[in-house]
């Protein structure tokens, strides 16, 4: 009986070891494959982000034409596809992850150089396009951002030529600071409007729509 009882815990012990180490291997290749992923959305990120920067030269240094409505498409939707894949680094990784805070550092970088792009676009071309710069926060109130959200999401869907650019108040970035101070941003969730109206939460789609310089809505 004693042997049987010393063979049965040993059978308990291999288990558990066995056990542990097929879990950490498990853990292990989890991470790997989401290293992996990080990589890989990162270089498709730097990618478009070189397109943009390409674009912007083209008209202000070899004066390329800035009205053709394929290279404005292309960077509008380099730029949509940007804020994509950072929501997905933000879902995989959480949105406290240093290397995510890194990539929001440099979508912002992006947001603003799009934003000129737009300006400079409105100033010699049409159809003229209406931006919104949205200010939100993970951490104050993030219920209120998300439905702010939802709300400029209902707002492109009844008006495509609205272009929506997100930056997150909370961020540690010179450049967001340098705005919220521009705009005299305060409480959030809050929308600029034609970087001339500002809304703080709560808001409606007819609210923005009375800013809007071409509205559709």
């Amino acid at each position: 009986m004693l042997e049987r009882e010393v063979q049965s815990k040993k059978r308990y012990v291999w288990a558990f070891v066995i056990g542990t180490i097929l879990f950490l291997l498990i853990i292990a290749l989890s991470y790997f494959f989401a290293f992996v992923r990080f990589q890989s959305i990162t270089d498709l990120q730097t990618s478009s982000a070189y397109s943009l920067f390409e674009k912007k030269v083209d008209y202000t240094f070899f004066n390329d034409n800035i009205c053709s409505a394929e290279n404005f498409r292309s960077l509008t939707e380099s730029l949509a596809y940007q804020g994509q894949t950072l929501q997905n680094l933000e879902s995989k990784f959480g949105k406290d992850d240093v290397g995510v805070l890194e990539r929001k550092k440099f979508y912002t970088v992006l947001l603003l150089e799009h934003l000129d792009y737009v300006n400079s676009y409105n100033s010699r071309c049409s159809p003229k396009f209406d931006s919104i710069l949205f200010f939100y926060s993970n951490e104050r109130n993030p219920d209120d951002s998300n439905d702010a959200g939802k709300v400029l999401d209902a707002a492109y869907s009844l008006d495509k030529n609205i272009l929506i650019y997100s930056f997150d108040s909370d961020l540690n970035s010179t450049l967001v600071q340098k705005l919220k101070d521009k705009f005299n941003i305060t409480n959030v969730p809050a929308v600029i409007i034609n970087e001339n109206k500002t809304l703080t939460w709560p808001f409606s789609v007819n609210d923005i729509e009375k800013y809007l310089s071409n509205s559709k809505i």
